[in-house]
């Protein structure tokens, strides 16, 4: 992406080089683009038929960047859970409410039992079976820790939530506010998401072996406005948040205008992991129903063909997957993440986005595979349709629970979305 010496971890060697700042945030990807095209029509003595984009996290990131910026590079893209909104992050914030005291930190035995309350009260209420081990749709899940609060005379603090810990998962859960006006900036991480994966709530604190630190994870974007001594303790959620969102905002990809890149046949697939801790899946759903609202209000004479977004753009939230892979539900539908599935448009979402481009097909569901231990090897455990939003599986009350053919795609009724407020959506 242009920015060495910078490693994924660490953006500080990118402060003050505002250029490979750039680089990171779009122009690297469109220019590995033209690129590629040029020496393929060198090569070959003709252009590429089709062009796909295939990316998750900050890669879905830039794949909404091509679609918004560039929207004739690609003829496909797949954004998977994509780092759209990256002046608002709900990373920072998870840390920054977690270390407000030694009191506040909720380590990881602490989120095993958070995790395990969560599934106990909304398993079923989400739309899934008792036998999960997932939420289907947290959005249905209004848990609050005050269930785990330890009693006032409690000695062992083992097995319940100090009023710190109770606080801070209240804060993680309800999302980052601006202080003076109350608005939300950034929604928060999703009931069922708080354990058991490479990105959960103890790795965003840091206390992860996978990540260890006393700093926010991904933190480059406070270091290249506030300089490489930043502190986070000294971070204002609102004058800070605007000078942030002033300087970088061109990190962001949340234009809603779509047309152009719809226009000449463009197709888009977003997909995102309902466990995802990293990235709140909250927010791909308010940017689709954004999209939405948008070709809603434009002149219907011009874009009559694109007045329904599922003609071109379509959501699939996978229950129970982390971010990008892994987590306890069905999380292989594709190559990304190192667990391969079968290669055909009904398992692989880039197959089914090629299916869509070449055939004018769109797909009505992507089937996601969960192996034992996540390992092809020992065998598949369960499969589950992904519905392209706003369905989502649902049991037909008949059939193996461990198969996707007994599940049927609906709509729940749940349409509880948390939308960060308008100054908190501009790029």
């Amino acid at each position: 992406m242009g920015t060495s010496p910078a490693t994924a971890l660490d953006g500080r060697a990118l402060t003050g080089h505002l250029q490979k700042q750039i680089d990171f945030a779009y122009r690297s990807t469109h220019l590995m683009n033209v690129l590629a095209k040029k020496l393929i029509a060198d090569f070959y003595s003709q252009d590429p038929e089709y062009s796909y984009y295939y990316g998750c996290s900050t890669g879905g990131g830039q794949g909404m960047h091509i679609v918004e910026q560039y929207p004739d590079d690609y003829d496909g893209v797949v954004a998977g859970a994509p780092a759209i909104n990256r002046t608002h992050s709900g990373t920072f914030w998870n840390f920054f409410v977690t270390h407000e005291s030694p009191d506040s930190i909720i380590p990881e035995d602490k989120a095993t039992l958070v995790t395990d309350s969560v599934l106990a009260a909304c398993a079923i209420k989400s739309g899934g079976l008792a036998i999960d081990t997932f939420l289907t749709d947290p959005r249905a899940c209004h848990w609050r820790p005050v269930s785990l609060v330890c009693p006032s005379n409690a000695t062992d603090t083992s097995s319940c939530l100090t009023p710190g810990q109770a606080r801070a998962l209240n804060l993680v859960y309800d999302g980052s506010h601006n202080p003076r006006t109350g608005h939300l900036i950034f929604p928060g991480m999703m009931r069922g998401a708080e354990s058991g994966y490479t990105f959960d709530l103890p790795a965003l604190e840091g206390l992860s072996p996978f990540f260890p630190s006393d700093v926010p994870l991904f933190p480059g974007t406070y270091y290249w406005v506030f300089g490489n001594n930043w502190d986070y303790r000294d971070f204002d959620f609102d004058h800070d948040q605007a000078e942030v969102d002033r300087q970088k905002g061109f990190l962001n990809a949340l234009d809603t205008d779509l047309a152009p890149f719809a226009s000449h046949g463009g197709k888009l697939i977003m997909f995102h992991g309902f466990a995802d801790a990293l990235i709140s899946p909250q927010m791909t759903i308010d940017y689709y129903l954004l999209v939405q609202r948008a070709l809603q209000q434009e002149d219907q004479d011009q874009v009559q063909a694109l007045a329904d977004e599922q003609s071109f753009f379509r959501l699939f939230l996978a229950p129970g997957m982390g971010h990008c892979s892994g987590g306890p539900g069905p999380n292989a539908f594709g190559q990304l993440g190192g667990t391969p599935v079968p290669t055909d448009a009904q398992h692989d979402v880039l197959q089914a986005l090629v299916h869509w481009v070449t055939t004018g097909e769109p797909p009505a569901q992507v089937v996601a595979t969960k192996f034992v231990n996540d390992t092809p090897a020992n065998g598949v455990l369960m499969t589950r349709p992904l519905c392209p939003f706003p369905k989502l599986p649902q049991y037909r009350g008949s059939g193996d629970p461990t198969d996707a053919a007994s599940f049927v795609c609906v709509d729940d009724g749940v349409h509880h979305n948390p939308t960060p407020a308008p100054e908190y959506l501009k790029d």
